[in-house]
């Protein structure tokens, strides 16, 4: 499981990389564009659709029920979700500063494996849709270029799940609100007066990892708890701009 989990560490560090990476290739291409380019100079609305490549969960060995007591041998493992985002984010323009006020939509779709303990074995499960809602508070230092970079806490809460499958009766993860720190980078293009193309990247890491510890079977009651050592994702946005 150490190897699991180092690689798993391995791969976060990968995507934060990339994520930097990111952050430094928009910043050059942007020196291309004239330092004199209009930036919104009054508060103003985002509308943005994106997308998540990747949520990944990172557990520990073990698995334990109040009834079974726990299970050092058993695990769950390659935890990841994927799908679509809706963004609304509200910015106050105090420039070159602002401070964004958003709310999120995902419908994410995720897949797990579960160990027994046996050699080679491993059962997959679908978790279907999931539905989750993201408050957020966000600081952006915005540059005449159009480049921005922002960092900020957000909240995620899971409103709603489809069962869990191939099981037969229906279980599911408990409810849980989680806390995100949130690192994004991003750039506006003017398209008219009070009207801007916005593209953004973003990438979140989990301080609290509540969510997926508690998986319930509603016809039993009972309740498997798992252990949640991280979990970190990334999202791509191309949205709207528009001055107020």
């Amino acid at each position: 499981m150490t190897e699991i989990i180092g690689h798993g560490g391995i791969r976060m560090r990968k995507q934060f990389v990339y994520f930097v990476g990111l952050a430094v290739f928009v910043s050059l291409v942007s020196g291309a564009v004239s330092a004199s380019a209009e930036m919104p100079s009054e508060n103003f609305m985002v509308v943005r659709l994106g997308y998540v490549p990747f949520t990944k969960v990172v557990t520990g060995t073990g698995t334990g029920t109040a009834e079974s007591g726990w299970d050092p041998d058993s695990r769950a493992y390659n935890y990841i979700s994927r799908g679509p985002a809706f963004n609304i984010e509200y910015n106050i323009n105090a420039s070159p500063v602002l401070i964004a006020l958003g709310l999120e939509y995902r419908l994410l779709w995720t897949k797990f494996s579960f160990g027994e303990g046996v050699p080679g074995s491993k059962a997959t499960f679908d978790d279907g849709m999931q539905h989750f809602i993201l408050p957020m508070v966000m600081a952006k230092y915005m540059t005449p270029g159009g480049v921005y970079i922002g960092a900020g806490i957000s909240g995620k809460l899971l409103i709603a799940a489809e069962r869990l499958k191939p099981m037969s009766s229906r279980v599911e993860y408990t409810q849980m609100l989680d806390y995100w720190a949130v690192a994004a980078v991003g750039y506006m293009l003017k398209l008219d007066d009070g009207l801007f193309i916005d593209l953004q990247g973003r990438f979140g890491y989990n301080l609290t990892n509540s969510q997926y510890t508690e998986l319930k079977d509603k016809g039993t009651g009972e309740t498997t708890f798992f252990d949640v050592k991280s979990s970190y994702d990334a999202a791509f946005y191309a949205g709207v701009a528009f001055s107020l």
